[in-house]
């Protein structure tokens, strides 16, 4: 009795819990107002219905995604008397004018030692790199150096490695930390790092640290020395403002060694602990140059987490300050995308890439949920002869997601697409690779989230050594994988196939 009651105090003291209890109290609340106002009904619904008639003409005439504005007016016209209020509550996709306003699309300083856009001969992917640098203002750099990592567990040890090497500052921004082998290990360097008089700062995202950190962890990290916030702080009332997220994974040493990729600070990305299976996940290492790119999204973010403090002076962080760059290795243009941004970085560079590919793309995504431009963009290649293959997990994280990923198979193989499922485990990794001169390794899924309402970052690569790699790594986990054929589609239960088929109205915002 002691044990079950022991464990029901647990349960109410989890910060999961309160949440959920704290939005049922909103709900119920919602319930009891519109009881209370009952009795004016007629003209209350009235004036709901035409708010949502209003909001759905701004719905239609915005610049959003199709996708996007269909979602909510199919979910308007399911509830028209709340569909319009909910709309205006959650419905937005980018951050308050005044929030925007402190995170600016630019790094403050891009510049760099030469026009390395001039250095690219051929003129489609000149214009991928032109895209980067005039819309997302991120210039390509020369002088780097790259490394793939094919697992997680490489990278984690190459990461230990380069920490304990810090000799001045130290960044990292995550969307998941948990404590556990991989997170601690870092932490404890960190620790000593603080204690050695290093700069350390840290920013963790609120929401997705939700179920795996105590509330309020930032200040058990302050107390250790670590510069540290919260990126968007979670308040459990019901607002897609906390739709916008830090998806990022990146770690800056020095300015001049960087860390980026699909894991996390997580067993699960280690496999120390199993979950689905075995977890595959991708990254990199910049040495050099480009490194500053990463530098300057970090120091964007925690100007605007880091308010009430003076603003930093990027020129203490550029990496030429500790470090003589290398010798150019290809052309290296790390990049960040945010929901502030007019249009989708991450959709432009992705269609840039599948547009111009000429013999081959291989894309790597844990969730094929792709916005309209993205799949016409696939099927147009596909129905050229290029040699489209995308790889998924057979093992799901989300249940949801993984009908969703699945009701889109059939338009993309009808087309030409080669679909494959990862059957170890779980594929986490995100990469495309073109016609073995262009490759892009980062953070950014196939979906809406990460597309449009998330802060994201990736690096795309031109003639880099590392760009076979990727092309070797997709090949091999290809070889660990099932082709997905029509007779798979027909076997497909057919209770999966409606739950796709009625996801799909909502994809946009799952």
């Amino acid at each position: 009795m002691i044990r079950f009651f022991s464990k029901i105090m647990r349960l109410v003291t989890r910060r999961l819990f309160i949440i959920a209890l704290l939005i049922l109290i909103q709900l119920l609340f919602i319930g009891v107002t519109i009881q209370v106002f009952s009795e004016y009904y007629v003209y209350v619904n009235a004036v709901l219905i035409a708010v949502s008639i209003v909001v759905t003409i701004i719905i239609v005439n915005n610049n959003e995604d199709p996708g996007y504005k269909l979602a909510w007016t199919v979910s308007i016209l399911l509830a028209p008397v709340l569909g319009g209020i909910l709309y205006l509550a959650v419905g937005g996709q980018k951050l308050r004018r005044g929030a925007a306003g402190r995170i600016p699309m630019d790094p403050l300083d891009a510049r760099v030692d030469k026009d390395w856009l001039s250095e690219i001969t051929d003129p489609h992917v000149r214009q991928q790199a032109g895209y980067i640098q005039n819309q997302l203002m991120f210039s390509p750099q020369g002088r780097t150096s790259v490394r793939y990592f094919a697992s997680t567990e490489e990278a984690f040890d190459v990461m230990v490695e380069q920490l304990e090497a810090a000799e001045h500052y130290i960044f990292l921004e995550y969307f998941i930390l948990e404590e556990g082998v991989f997170w601690d290990t870092i932490l404890e360097i960190l620790e000593r790092k603080v204690r050695q008089g290093l700069d350390v700062r840290l920013i963790y995202d609120d929401v997705g640290c939700v179920k795996t950190l105590p509330q309020h962890y930032y200040k058990r990290l302050r107390d250790k020395g670590i510069r540290c916030y919260a990126f968007n702080r979670f308040v459990p009332f019901i607002s897609f403002r906390m739709n916008n997220r830090t998806h990022r994974k990146i770690l800056v040493i020095d300015g001049y060694t960087g860390f980026t990729g699909g894991y996390n600070l997580a067993d699960e990305y280690i496999n120390v602990k199993e979950r689905f299976g075995h977890w595959k996940d991708t990254g990199l290492m910049l040495q050099g140059a480009a490194v500053w790119n990463l530098t300057a999204m970090f120091l964007h973010t925690w100007n605007f987490v880091s308010a009430a403090e003076n603003r930093t002076n990027f020129e203490n962080y550029r990496p030429e300050r500790y470090h003589a760059l290398p010798e150019t290795q290809g052309i290296i243009a790390p990049y960040g995308t945010t929901p502030v941004n007019p249009e989708s970085g991450a959709v432009g560079v992705y269609c840039n890439m599948i547009d111009k590919a000429e013999a081959y793309v291989y894309i790597t995504t844990p969730y094929l949920i792709p916005n309209n431009e993205i799949m016409r963009a696939l099927e147009r290649a596909a129905l050229n002869g290029v040699d489209v293959r995308i790889l998924t997990p057979a093992r799901w994280d989300k249940y949801s997601i993984h009908m969703l990923t699945q009701s889109n198979y059939r338009e993309l193989i009808t087309a030409g697409v080669r679909i494959f499922e990862y059957t170890p485990g779980f594929l986490h990794a995100k990469s495309f690779v073109s016609d073995d001169e262009i490759a892009i390794v980062g953070t950014i899924n196939l979906d809406y989230r990460s597309l449009y309402l998330h802060y994201e970052d990736a690096v795309w690569m031109y003639q880099s050594p590392v760009v076979k790699d990727v092309k070797d790594d997709f090949l091999a986990t290809q070889a660990l994988s099932e082709e997905i054929t029509p007779l798979f589609l027909k076997k497909r239960p057919l209770h999966r196939r409606i739950i796709g088929w009625l996801l799909k109205l909502f994809a946009p915002l799952v």
